[in-house]
């Protein structure tokens, strides 16, 4: 199953005011951080540790063939550990519900709607793509990811979004992501909010997040912006089977 979500609106000169959204105490990064040192999952213990633990190791391998015999996944991997990738950021989703994981440049990233089971792989078709408008002609178009799309029938998508261009702000259970687009004068700043309410662990535990979009025209001439939000599913082994309607959103004529 695939979805997508189209909306525009026509953006005059903006107030920046309006678009300082961002708190001032945050963990902010660029698109283009490299973290070092790359760190490595603990695999190799003691001596000591073997033999106090040896017990509970033959009866982990046990599990882990019975369940590898009903060809399923294991709870816990301790055979096939998960490399560590230094590209997350806030996930959506509520408390004890299931998240889908965001990377700091945009990915959907380490899909946990299953409990208890992780998938870690990016799935490409789950971005944001942008269109600028003027004078009724199309000057620059964008898929809002920092790499080339590498499936089938995606390859024409224009992504590899600048990283230079791409700046990230987190403060759990919110993140900002501002995108100036090169050469056209324009700031995107896309606020993501997942619904954490004190002492409302209720409606704090809904699988669901939100994102608002605002945009800031620096041009002396309006321009016409549309946003497109494409979805394949929930899980990084959804294939892509059709498309569904979604609903149409209107969205103000300013910021």
């Amino acid at each position: 199953m695939s979805t997508s979500l189209t909306s525009t609106l026509s953006v005059q000169k903006a107030n920046t005011d309006r678009v300082n959204l961002i708190p001032e105490y945050n963990w902010h990064v660029q698109f283009d951080k490299q973290f070092d040192p790359r760190w490595k999952p603990f695999d190799r213990p003691r001596a000591t540790q073997i033999l106090e633990y040896a017990p509970l190791f033959v009866r982990y391998l046990q599990y882990y063939f019975r369940i590898k015999k009903l060809k399923r996944r294991p709870h816990m991997d301790f055979i096939n550990p998960v490399p560590l990738q230094q590209i997350y950021g806030v996930p959506i989703g509520g408390i004890g519900c299931g998240t889908i994981g965001r990377g700091f440049r945009g990915e959907f990233c380490r899909y946990q709607l299953v409990p208890g089971l992780y998938e870690f792989r990016t799935v490409e078709i789950n971005s944001f793509s942008v269109c600028v408008r003027r004078r009724c002609r199309t000057y620059y178009t964008q898929v809002l990811i920092p790499y080339r799309m590498r499936k089938n029938g995606m390859k024409s998508w224009h992504g590899a979004f600048p990283n230079e261009n791409g700046h990230y702000y987190a403060l759990y259970p919110q993140s900002w992501t501002t995108y100036d687009l090169p050469g056209q004068n324009i700031r995107l700043l896309c606020k993501q909010l997942s619904p954490v309410i004190p002492h409302e662990y209720k409606d704090s535990s809904l699988p669901v997040g939100s994102f608002v979009w605002y945009i800031e025209n620096n041009n002396d001439e309006p321009v016409e912006v549309s946003l497109m939000f494409t979805w394949q599913s929930g899980s990084e082994q959804g294939q892509l089977t059709g498309c569904f309607p979604l609903s149409q959103y209107t969205l103000s004529n300013d910021v």
